[in-house]
């Protein structure tokens, strides 16, 4: 009997994933607009209900998209990037 490799998983992300995306990143547009700087990791996780891991992740995926700039080993350095919220 020859080998058949096991079905691959879609490329695409999830619904689920790219609701969180925007969930994080609507956080960080509504948080920044009112108290004149970023959300902490901590409080993204918090009002989002994902882990500290997930939130650098999401972070990622949103900095790779163009959607929002980070300065590393610097605390609350999320900048959202003119242009990069979705109409």
């Amino acid at each position: 009997m020859p080998f058949e490799p096991p079905e691959r998983r879609s490329c695409q992300r999830s619904s689920q994933t790219q609701a969180t995306d925007e969930a994080v990143f609507d956080f960080i547009v509504a948080y920044s607009a009112e108290h004149g700087f970023a959300p902490s990791q901590r409080e993204i996780a918090r009002q989002c209900y994902i882990s500290l891991s997930m939130v650098a992740r999401y972070l990622d995926r949103l900095e790779l998209s163009g959607r929002i700039t980070r300065t590393g080993g610097q605390a609350r350095s999320i900048r959202v990037v003119e242009g990069g919220e979705k109409e």
